[in-house]
């Protein structure tokens, strides 16, 4: 995983500069000869290969995304659901270090 995390750093400072870039893992990152001939050591692997190169084409443009509203809702329980709760400070005395907690409220 640190790979593929350090991989996507690489791959975004990339796209920032104006290059594309495409990680890919394939049959021949396993291949005897490549390992041969990058010296790997036995219990060495490639975990990946991170094209880079000048963009040739605009991506196509993503379609908006429709409104959350639309599809989500407030589960309360079992067959129900509730408008948003909103919070509203706790009657209890405030913590030690003058914390304010607050409590959902459902309206």
């Amino acid at each position: 995983m640190s790979a593929a995390a350090g991989m996507s750093f690489i791959s975004l400072a990339l796209n920032d500069a104006g290059y594309g870039a495409m990680w890919r893992t394939g049959p021949v990152a396993y291949h005897p000869s490549l390992h041969d001939g990058l010296g790997l050591l036995p219990g060495e692997s490639i975990v990946g290969f991170l094209y880079t190169g000048t963009v040739a084409s605009e991506k196509p443009s993503v379609p908006p995304r429709p409104d959350t509203k639309e599809y989500v809702s407030r589960w309360a329980a079992p067959g129900r659901t509730s408008p948003p709760c909103k919070s509203e400070p706790r009657s209890a005395a405030s913590p030690p270090g003058g914390e304010t907690r607050c409590r959902p409220r459902c309206v």
